[in-house]
């Protein structure tokens, strides 16, 4: 099976640089770039840690569709919730002649 994955680098200056990434993978993300506390890191806008690799490097953690995974979890959590609540509601009713 191939997996997807492509960057590209856009902004590379002294404090701060710009990784454009496509991936269908879960994974690490490592920047041979010397690490320092004062870096930040975003990931669809939001900020991530930065992590130490390789003793003084950067790495981030990569997770392509974890929004999406959330969503369907809590769709089909409250799908079943919701389906409990109605099979219960009408199996409780007791007809009386």
């Amino acid at each position: 099976m191939n997996h997807q994955f492509s960057y590209s680098v856009g902004e590379y200056e002294h404090d701060a640089f710009s990784i454009d990434v496509v991936t269908d993978k879960h994974g690490i993300l490592y920047w041979s770039d010397g690490f320092d506390e004062g870096w930040r890191a975003y990931v669809d806008g939001k900020e991530v840690p930065i992590y130490r690799a390789n003793v003084n490097f950067k790495a981030i953690v990569l997770r392509p569709l974890f929004k999406m995974a959330l969503l369907a979890f809590y769709g089909t959590l409250g799908l079943a919730i919701i389906l409990a609540f109605t099979t219960r509601l009408f199996t409780n009713k007791r007809i009386v002649s």
